[in-house]
């Protein structure tokens, strides 16, 4: 299976700079991603009290270098620092 994974390095502020290391990928890339904001932890929630979990929404950039996807795993290509631009609110 194909694993793909934001650790928490990823994550930057909505004004931080994405680091692009070129030696490492020539195709940067992104995506507008909807982020859900658990309010409290959550297991085998019936899906009619899921909505109780959630404390809110925003946008998150999904970062994907490219290049690096199609060499296989996806983790490299969408786990790297700064990958994943979240916010403001």
């Amino acid at each position: 299976p194909v694993i793909f994974s934001k650790p928490p390095t990823t994550v930057i502020g909505p004004g931080d700079a994405i680091e692009h290391n070129s030696e490492i990928t020539q195709q940067l890339d992104w995506e507008v991603e909807l982020a859900v904001i658990m309010g409290t932890r959550a297991k085998d929630v019936p899906e009619e009290e899921a909505l109780n979990y959630v404390f809110g929404y925003s946008l998150l950039i999904d970062m994907s270098a490219r290049d690096c996807r199609r060499a296989g795993q996806w983790i490299y290509s969408k786990g790297q620092d700064t990958y994943a631009p979240f916010g403001p609110c």
